[in-house]
């Protein structure tokens, strides 16, 4: 049979009888060496000082604590010349001086805490078997090491927002790998030099358009060649055009896109219920209401921020609505495939036969399977009364939806 001492991976150790409780295993062990040798001048010593017990928390055993109780021998030095006279023996498989769990018992706290952070960790490491608190996960992670990153040479930099609107700072990334640096506090020129020059050899700085960064990248490292990365010239491009094509909102409303061809079943058009149709009506003609209060204001001579403090408005919705001639229409929604898909063809050819009572032809296509609400062949029937009126061939005719600046920009 296997010892026990073995499958523990404790060579040269005795366990004397097991502890069982419902919910912790004790285990006693002892050292099966007759002498050990000093940690200061590595002299081996045979001569018993005293003998205490230090306890250990273990990976846990069947879903229950694990605990090691290891009896542990005080030893006189041999050596006259060693400043250290008694030295406790050690155990550098099982555990580390002065600690009070085992090695692998704190590379297991190690990684809950790398994956969950220090809360969670500890709720999930105390239903494991492996009690902890959120403090000691934490100080676990403090004490670890970073990893020694490889010289950085390709960087990309970007700012992300600590509270949009308001505070931002500074994120660095290592392009050649994928993997962020370092984060700086904000985002000025300054601070981004003072980072570059603490890490020299930086061949290419990938960046927006924004003058701080290029005035950063200058100065912190002036030999870098400087590039605008991908992302954002098509981001500013997009920007560009969408605000140019706002202009001409009603004109692309007048152009129709078929979002499917005919052949397959079509995406089905969504219709809100009349009281949802309400709210939303409403809520338009509010800030229609606004946006015409702010013209209403600028012509009069206020500033911007006179106007945002008259209408309780923030300062940068003022300013939207004073860069455009027309209310800015929010941009459509595109519609999924909805649950009424595989049942659309049926629903056309029995509009076409004269069908029109909602409720009879909802309880066709729960006899079909159908699962849904009657409120979603409703809207679709509402749909396909708008398309007749409209003059669109109910059989043939595929949805379609207004062209939005959005769209044209896509």
């Amino acid at each position: 049979m296997l010892p026990l001492s073995l499958l523990l991976d404790l060579p040269q150790t005795v366990i004397e009888p097991i502890e069982i409780t419902p919910h912790t295993i004790t285990l006693s062990l002892a050292q099966e060496t007759s002498g050990a040798a000093c940690p200061l001048c590595e002299q081996p010593s045979q001569r018993v000082h005293s003998r205490y017990q230090r306890t250990l928390q273990d990976l846990p055993c069947g879903g229950k604590v694990l605990q090691l109780r290891l009896q542990v021998r005080r030893f006189f030095c041999s050596n006259e010349r060693c400043q250290r006279k008694v030295f406790a023996e050690r155990f550098p498989q099982l555990t580390s001086e002065y600690a009070r769990r085992t090695t692998r018992c704190s590379q297991a706290l190690l990684e809950y805490g790398l994956a969950l952070g220090g809360q969670a960790g500890a709720h999930l490491s105390t239903c494991r078997g492996l009690p902890s608190s959120r403090m000691t996960i934490l100080r676990l992670l403090r004490r670890t090491p970073n990893p020694v990153q490889p010289a950085l040479r390709l960087l990309g930099v970007d700012e992300f927002a600590y509270r949009r609107g308001k505070t931002y700072g500074t994120i660095l990334v290592d392009l050649e790998r994928g993997t962020p640096v370092d984060l700086l506090p904000d985002r000025r020129a300054a601070t981004f030099a003072a980072w570059l020059k603490t890490h020299p050899g930086i061949l290419l700085v990938s960046r927006d358009r924004a003058g701080e960064f290029a005035q950063g990248a200058t100065q912190g490292a002036p030999k870098a060649m400087q590039i605008a990365d991908r992302f954002h010239v098509l981001r500013n491009l997009a920007e560009a055009v969408e605000r140019l094509l706002q202009q001409h909102r009603r004109m692309l409303q007048q152009i129709h896109l078929v979002r499917t061809p005919p052949s397959p079943p079509s995406v089905l058009l969504r219709h809100l219920r009349p009281d949802r149709q309400r709210r939303k009506q409403l809520a338009r003609a509010a800030l229609v209401e606004r946006y015409e209060a702010v013209q209403r204001l600028i012509k009069q001579g206020l500033s911007h921020r006179a106007i945002a403090r008259q209408l309780h408005m923030h300062r940068e919705s003022v300013l939207r609505y004073a860069k455009v001639e027309r209310f800015p229409e929010r941009p459509e929604q595109p519609v999924k495939p909805g649950i009424l898909a595989p049942y659309e063809t049926y629903l056309r050819a029995r509009w076409r036969e004269g069908a029109r009572n909602g409720v009879g032809l909802w309880r066709e296509l729960v006899a079909q399977g159908y699962s849904g609400s009657r409120m979603t062949v409703e809207r679709f029937l509402l749909g396909l009364f708008a398309m007749e009126q409209q003059g669109m061939d109910i059989s043939t005719a595929a949805p379609t939806t207004a062209m939005t600046p959005r769209r044209a920009v896509g």
